[in-house]
């Protein structure tokens, strides 16, 4: 809900695009109290999201394999998006710093 009101505020703003949205109703909702249900597949999420096969803007994250069912959905995005090459094949395996995720340093379960 706060992801969807935060769009219809602020989308058709120039330069605001998805991820700007995510990270802003992230946040409110962090201030709120509110953690996300759903997946919200932007940038390097929607890489890893389409390398398992899925494939749309937001998902649940029960839809995932079993080693995923243990994460917020918070915490899937965050996965998704460091771990896409990996999930690709195409990923070293060892450097996850530079992933492009724009995600802040914080304690991962993945």
């Amino acid at each position: 809900m706060v992801h969807r009101l935060v769009e219809e505020r602020i989308a058709g703003i120039d330069g605001i695009g998805v991820l700007t949205v995510y990270d802003i109703a992230h946040r409110i909702g962090a201030y709120l109290g509110k953690e996300p249900t759903r997946v919200y597949a932007h940038a390097g999420t929607k890489v890893g999201a389409l390398a398992l096969g899925i494939d749309g803007d937001v998902f649940d994250p029960r839809i995932l394999p079993k080693a995923f069912l243990r994460l917020s959905a918070a915490e899937v995005e965050d996965c998704l998006c460091i771990y896409k090459d990996d999930l690709e094949g195409t990923g070293s395996g060892s450097n996850h710093v530079n992933s492009g995720c724009a995600v802040p340093a914080r304690p991962r379960r993945c």
